[in-house]
């Protein structure tokens, strides 16, 4: 299982566990998305350990140790639901079983918040807010 994680994560990378980076790829967003994402692990005491605060387990982890119920919700839903969707469709095969899982946990997200009133990120496109402008989600493989 390790061989086929390193395979499909790193050594092939089908897709990107960094929530900030399928989102915003290089971007100086990014950066910023993480030093936010710092203050709320640190808050809710939730160890990172040696990957990065938007590394999906930290991530994953993070939702239910969050207090404002509201922020947890905005997270889950506007963030990690859109990203999910866009590294599913960088999986060239089919049989993945890591795909497997993103597809429940995507399904899992999306009930859990199905009245949300939160808007989504869009990934690749111009934000009407103006607040992202211009984004780009990780390389696709």
């Amino acid at each position: 299982m390790r061989e086929y994680f390193i395979k499909t994560f790193d050594i092939q990378a089908s897709c990107y566990l960094d929530i900030g980076y399928v989102l915003f790829g290089e971007d100086y967003k990014r950066g910023t998305f993480l030093v936010h994402m710092i203050e709320e692990h640190k808050k809710a005491q939730n160890d990172c350990g040696v990957e990065l605060p938007d590394h999906l387990p930290n991530i994953l982890r993070l939702l239910p140790k969050i207090k404002d119920k509201k922020l947890a919700e905005e997270l889950a839903y506007s963030l990690v639901l859109p990203a999910l969707r866009e590294m599913q469709k960088n999986f060239l095969d089919e049989v993945n079983v890591y795909k497997k899982l993103l597809q429940l946990l995507t399904s899992i997200i999306e009930v859990d918040f199905k009245d949300s009133q939160y808007k989504q990120f869009s990934i690749l496109s111009k934000d009407k807010t103006n607040f992202l402008n211009s984004i780009n989600c990780g390389p696709k493989t």
